[in-house]
Formats: structure tokens, sequence, C-alpha cells
């Protein structure tokens, strides 16, 4: 924190610097009391609220940090950027959190026992989901592996008993197939 040049932190001064790059693109109009409306060229962009320190963009109420709606909004009143900060990047919050001291923790060793079983590991559970079907291709579908493509839709003949529906390579188990099939009638 002694690196902070400002009452805020480095990052949130950083980004605002980069919101105050944007701020020529709009104007503001004074819509009563804090109320602001930003329009760019022709068109009408978010209202910004000083005093809530809101704006319709949302982004300044979600992260604290001005957006460039309501930068252009600051700057056009004369007022100092930083005052608008929301609390938390403060410095004096960052020396509040940790000023009180964290005390180190026992080793395992030290730990009492107690009479419980250990811990377990939690157990996997497979989720309950939809099972996968496999689609039925049709015949002018192209197959994903070029082989099969050619093996199915191409007509090929063993080159050693010249029959069609089998190659040379799955003979011997064609020919002891039918062996089997002839023993068994």
């Amino acid at each position: 924190m002694e690196k902070w040049y400002h009452n805020i932190g480095p990052k949130v001064s950083e980004f605002m610097e980069l919101q105050a790059q944007h701020i020529a693109e709009f104007v503001d109009h004074w819509g009563g009391k804090s109320h602001y409306q930003i329009s760019k060229g022709s068109t009408t962009c978010p209202v910004v609220d000083l005093d809530q320190r809101s704006c319709t963009c949302r982004r300044w109420n979600l992260t604290g940090i001005h957006c460039s709606h309501s930068m252009t909004t600051i700057y056009s009143k004369g007022d100092d950027p930083t005052k608008y900060v929301y609390k938390w990047y403060l410095k004096d919050t960052f020396k509040k959190c940790y000023s009180s001291i964290l005390h180190g923790i026992k080793t395992k060793k030290v730990w009492s026992k107690t009479n419980m079983p250990p811990l377990l590991p939690a157990m996997d559970v497979k989720q309950a989901r939809k099972p996968k079907q496999l689609r039925i291709k049709e015949i002018g579908e192209i197959l994903p592996n070029a082989r099969k493509i050619a093996l199915t839709y191409i007509k090929y003949s063993c080159s050693k008993c010249k029959q069609e529906g089998h190659n040379a390579k799955t003979y011997e188990k064609r020919v002891k197939l039918q062996a089997k099939l002839k023993k068994m009638v």
C-alpha cells in the first residue's frame, strides 16, 4: 500500500484513466437533483445518479468503479472522481482489513485425536442422462472412414477362390468357418 499514489488502489486508478479517455465522446444533460442524461451524438445513453452512485448501464453499480458515463458527469461538474469511488477501494478500508494479525495454524502433529472415523473423499456418482443412440446412416451418406466407404460400395472378390464378398486376407478364416458349419450339420 506504500506504492499507492492516490487514495484508491493502483489497478482502480488505472481503470479509471482508461474510462476517462472515452469521456470526449459523451455529453451530459442535467435532469434534476443529481440526475444526468448522457448522450452520444444523436443517440441517448444511460442516466447517471451521482447521489446514489449508479448508472443505468450498471457497470458502476456492479463493480463500484466509474463507467465512462459517470466520469463524463463528474468531470463536467468539476468534481474529483476519486470522491465517488466505492469505499471498499479506498486505502483506509484496505488498511482496516489487513490491520489485524493473522495467526498461524498448528501443524498436523499437534492436532488432537478423536474417536470418529477418518473422513473419506466424496464418492463419484455417475450423473443420470439420456443414453447415446447410434444413428443409422442412409445408403448415400458418407461414412467417416475412407476404407469403409471402399469396402461398402465397391464389390471385391477373393484372389484365391474368385468368389465375391471376401478377400484373400480373410479367405482362411472363411474356409475354417465353413468347415465348422459343415460339421455341425
